[in-house]
């Protein structure tokens, strides 16, 4: 007899087989049951009668509005702009799905683009790290937030942190980064730090840091205003834009509140962090 193994399970099969779409997508749409489907108003385009429908027994969703259909994460993919790969990622995260080894470097996109993406949000994170680290050990730092009736939950929720200055502390995050596999041209390509006449330095130095999420939560950028008495320079500095950061297309705070809005169906605006 002739036995045939089966085949290897990719990263997107093994997402797909431990994730609901129902529940991906019920996170952005309200959806009603309809027989052995659900329907609700599409995300992708703007409607005003629902022609997006869910079928859970076949794992699809698609829309006779605009013709857009697939899986959870093709859907996921679509509504957050975003690659198949980052959209399944996103999913094992946000399920707490844990991935074999064997199946991520199988999967592992070897392109030039994919590597500089993943090293990017590495570095964001790896700082956005450092200084949540800094402010829980800087009583002034804490002390200011608590000046301005910003809680240790609120601070802890939005990842607020503060950046320390000097060699000496620019060596810390670099040893402190290092210990993620994030190097110090990384931080550079993450315009984190800059090479100046006397070496390496974060232009976000001595500030409160407020880390800017991405839709999906991951950090892509900074925010930090100057807290201390006597400081003169501008009240706030922002990170540079970065094929994976315009802070224009950006909104402050979605990544924490995007459920709770859909669940409102309300959100207000307000300026800056």
């Amino acid at each position: 007899f002739l036995c045939i193994a089966p085949p290897a399970m990719d990263l997107f099969q093994y997402i797909k087989s431990r994730v609901s779409i129902l529940d991906v997508v019920s996170e952005y749409v309200a959806l009603k049951r309809a027989g052995t489907y659900y329907k609700g108003n599409c995300p992708i385009h703007a409607e005003r009668t629902p022609s997006f429908t869910v079928s859970p027994h076949r794992g699809i969703y698609y829309c006779f509005g605009c013709s857009k259909g697939g899986d959870a994460i093709a859907f996921l993919a679509e509504v957050e702009r975003c690659t198949a790969r980052e959209a399944a990622l996103s999913l094992a995260e946000r399920f707490n799905i844990d991935i074999p080894d064997e199946i991520i470097s199988s999967s592992a996109h070897t392109t030039q683009s994919s590597s500089e993406r993943e090293r990017y949000f590495a570095a964001c994170t790896a700082f956005a790290d450092w200084c949540i680290k800094n402010l829980n050990q800087s009583e002034k730092a804490r002390a200011y937030l608590a000046e301005r009736g910003i809680s240790t939950r609120t601070a802890e929720r939005f990842m607020i942190g503060y950046c320390l200055s000097g060699e000496r502390a620019t060596q810390a995050l670099l040893a402190f980064s290092r210990e993620r596999s994030v190097l110090a041209h990384d931080l550079i390509g993450a315009h984190i730090l800059k090479e100046g006449s006397h070496g390496l330095f974060s232009p976000f130095e001595e500030r409160i840091i407020f880390p800017i999420q991405n839709t999906l939560g991951s950090v892509c950028g900074f925010g930090g205003r100057i807290f201390q008495k006597g400081d003169t320079r501008p009240k706030y500095v922002n990170s540079q834009d970065h094929a994976l950061f315009t802070k224009s297309t950006l909104l402050y705070g979605l990544a924490q509140n995007k459920k709770s809005i859909h669940s409102a169906r309300t959100a207000h605006l307000v300026e800056g962090y």
